[in-house]
């Protein structure tokens, strides 16, 4: 019984730490006419080298291809207001897309907004500091060996 609940905490712990690897992050500054997007695994990985895909609104037509630079940061002009949408992939498993909401004021504005991400998405695991995940873990772990031992000493009282 202990052995299985061992185990099945530790798989729990080894595919978290999977899935939290493949999560990105987007960082969107609009700065007309640009628009520069980050992209990064989490706050200090950029995601270097990545096929950038940009689609126009309304059509979903193909508008721009690139690659992410050494940060991870890829720029583009939109030439008109909407929705858009932009796909990351680093070809080993690493994939998100996102939408960026351009509004008819971006055209005409001569002074430098900085936006965070237009549309919030779900809070993802790289969000969260590397400190909590490790302290998480331990007490994921050390919780379960408690749960353990009470059951074994318990079946011994009664024995």
């Amino acid at each position: 019984m202990t052995r299985a609940i061992f185990s099945c905490a530790l798989l729990m712990l080894i595919f978290s730490m999977d899935t939290m690897a493949h999560a990105i992050r987007f960082t969107v500054n609009q700065e007309p006419p640009a628009v520069i997007v980050q992209a990064a695994f989490s706050r200090t990985a950029p995601l270097v080298d990545a096929s950038v895909k940009i689609f126009a609104p309304g059509n979903e037509t193909l508008y721009q291809t690139g690659n992410t630079d050494k940060q991870g940061y890829f720029t583009f002009l939109p030439n008109e207001a909407g929705t858009w949408k932009v796909s990351v992939d680093d070809g080993m498993g690493h994939y998100d897309m996102m939408t960026i909401s351009i509004s008819s004021e971006f055209f005409t504005q001569k002074e430098i907004i900085i936006a965070g991400d237009p549309e919030p998405k779900q809070m993802t695991l790289d969000a969260i500091p590397v400190v909590y995940k490790i302290i998480f873990g331990l007490a994921l772990i050390f919780g379960l060996t408690g749960i353990m031992y009470g059951i074994k000493a318990k079946k011994m009282v009664k024995t």
